[in-house]
Order: C-alpha cells, then structure tokens, then sequence
C-alpha cells in the first residue's frame, strides 16, 4: 500500500511532465481529480480561474 508521501510524488511527477511539455497554466482536464486535489491541498498548485491553475511553492504566501 502506497504511503501518502508516495502517493504525492505520483502526483508531482504527474505535474512535471506536464510542465516538461511547456505547460504553464494548466487546465482542470489535464490532470486527474485526484492528482489535482492533493497537490493544491500540498501547496503545489494554485487555482487562478474556475478550471485553470498554476504551479507553485508550497511556501510561498496566497496572493
């Protein structure tokens, strides 16, 4: 059974590749439900528009 900490690096490399193609703002269809969930919920996305997020640090402050 995957730990959740394995479960989040499936979700961040499903972000790199992603942004290996060049993705800068990336639409709601283009990950899974699941992947795009956990990694907003980590920090490692943003939601800018209703559908459509972009990367960022979990560190840095909303806004």
């Amino acid at each position: 059974m995957a730990t959740p900490a394995d479960k989040l690096a499936s979700s961040l490399e499903a972000l790199q590749k992603l942004q290996e193609q060049g993705a800068v703002a990336i639409r709601s269809r283009q990950l899974t439900r699941t992947n795009r969930e956990r990694l907003t919920k980590n920090g490692f996305l943003q939601e800018v528009m209703k559908g459509w997020y972009i990367p960022s640090r979990p560190d840095e402050a909303a806004g």
